[in-house]
C-alpha cells in the first residue's frame, strides 16, 4: 500500500473546556438545566470536512445521552453553502419517508457560540464505521470479518442506499420540493461552487470540463434524492446490518446515479489507487451496478456522464481543500497519492473523452 497523507480534521478541543462551553448552550437551547457533559473523544479514521466531537450528556432525573457535536470545519471549509439547517431538514425528512436509518437531529446552532463555528448536535448512533484512515481494505474490522460477513454487510449497505432511491423526493421542500429540475439545479450550484472557489485557488484547469458537463447533462437519467456523499465509509454497521447513514452536507436531487457514481469513485480510490486487493465479499463494479439496478428498479444507462461528473466534484472539492490546508500549514497529498488532485483530474480527464 502506498503512504497516504491523513486528511481528516486535526481534533484539538479540550474537553473541559467543552464542556464549559457547552453545558450553558444545553441548558438554553435543548432545556436541559443542570445537565453534565462530558466529551468522550473524536470518530477514528473517518471526516475531512468538518469536526466531529463525540459527548455524553448526564440529565438529573433523566437517561443520559450519547451525542454527536459537529461543528463546521474552521481551518479548511471544502463546501460553498454548507448549510447545517439543510442538512438537519434533510435528515428529519429521510427518518420520516423512508426506512434509511440516520441519526435524530436534536438541534441545530447557526452562531459562532459557543464552539467557535456552527454546529448540529445528533444523538449518537450504535455502530461502527469503515475507516478511510488508515483504508478499510488494510486496517479496521472488516479485515478481521469473515468474507461472509463483509458479504452481509456490502449487500445490506447497497440495499439501503437504494431504498433511498426509491423514494418519492417531491416534499423534500429543502432540497428545492422539484425533483425533475434537480440536477439542473446541482449543476447551477456546482458552476456557482466554482465561482467561489475561484476566488481564492486556481480551479481554472476545470473549467473546460464543466462547461463539457454543462452541455451534456442528460435529461432522462432517473430522478430523486442523491445522498451526496455515498460510500460505506459514511454508515455506521451492528452485525452486518446498517445502522446509520451519515454525512447529508452534500444531500441534492441530482438523482440516484450521482450516488451511484461516487459510490462507484470511492470504491476503486480506496483500493485499485492504494494498490490493494478489494477484501473478499465487498462486491466490484459490475457486481455493484447490477446490484443497484435490481434494488432499486432504476436504470444505469447514464452512468457514464455521472462518472465524470462526480469526479470533476471531487477535483473541485479537494483543488479547495487542499490550498486551505496548505495555508493552515497542515499536509497536502502529494502527487504520487491517490487522492491528489492531479491523481484525479487524469481520471477525470480520461472520463470525459469517453462521453
Amino acid at each position: 500500500m502506498r503512504e497516504a497523507v491523513n486528511i481528516q480534521q486535526p481534533a484539538e478541543r479540550d474537553p473541559a473546556a467543552f464542556a464549559a462551553a457547552f453545558r450553558p448552550w444545553l441548558r438554553e437551547c435543548l432545556g436541559w438545566a443542570d445537565a453534565e457533559v462530558t466529551m468522550t473523544g473524536h470518530p477514528v479514521g473517518t471526516g475531512s470536512s468538518n469536526e466531529s466531537i463525540l459527548a455524553v450528556v448526564r440529565r438529573p432525573g433523566g437517561d443520559d445521552v450519547a451525542i454527536v457535536v459537529r461543528v463546521l470545519g474552521r481551518s479548511v471549509t471544502t463546501y460553498y453553502d454548507p448549510s447545517l439547517e439543510r442538512q438537519a431538514a434533510v435528515m428529519r425528512w429521510v427518518a420520516e419517508h423512508t426506512a434509511v436509518p440516520v441519526p435524530a437531529v436534536l438541534a441545530v446552532e447557526t452562531s459562532t457560540e459557543p464552539l467557535g463555528a456552527p454546529f448540529l448536535v445528533m444523538e449518537r448512533s450504535e455502530g461502527q464505521a469503515p475507516p478511510e484512515y488508515p483504508i478499510y481494505n488494510a486496517a479496521g474490522f472488516l479485515v478481521d470479518a469473515t468474507p461472509a460477513f463483509r458479504r452481509t454487510l456490502w449487500r445490506h449497505a447497497l440495499g439501503t442506499m437504494a431504498e433511498l432511491h426509491r423514494a418519492d423526493a417531491s416534499s423534500l421542500v429543502a432540497l428545492g420540493g422539484d425533483p425533475a429540475g434537480g440536477l439542473r439545479r446541482l449543476l447551477a450550484y456546482w458552476r456557482s461552487s466554482y465561482a467561489w472557489m475561484a476566488a481564492s485557488c486556481d480551479v481554472s484547469p476545470f473549467e473546460p470540463a464543466l462547461a463539457h458537463l454543462e452541455r451534456t447533462a442528460p435529461t432522462d437519467a432517473p430522478i430523486g434524492i442523491s445522498w451526496g456523499d455515498a460510500r460505506i465509509t459514511n454508515m455506521l454497521f451492528v452485525d452486518g446490518r446498517v445502522r446509520a447513514v451519515l454525512d447529508w452536507e452534500m444531500a441534492s436531487l441530482g438523482g440516484p446515479l450521482v450516488d451511484l457514481a461516487w459510490w462507484l469513485m470511492f470504491d476503486r480510490i480506496h483500493a485499485d489507487d492504494f494498490g490493494l486487493a478489494r477484501l473478499d465479499g465487498l462486491g466490484g463494479r459490475t457486481e455493484t451496478i447490477e446490484a443497484w439496478c435490481r434494488a432499486s428498479g432504476l436504470s444505469a444507462h447514464r452512468l457514464a456522464w455521472h462518472e465524470a461528473f462526480v469526479h470533476l466534484q471531487l477535483c473541485l472539492g479537494r483543488t479547495t481543500a487542499f490550498a486551505q490546508r496548505a495555508r493552515a500549514g497542515l499536509p497536502v497529498p502529494g502527487p504520487d497519492d491517490a487522492r491528489s488532485v492531479e491523481h484525479l483530474r487524469r481520471r477525470l480527464d480520461a472520463l470525459l473523452a469517453q462521453l
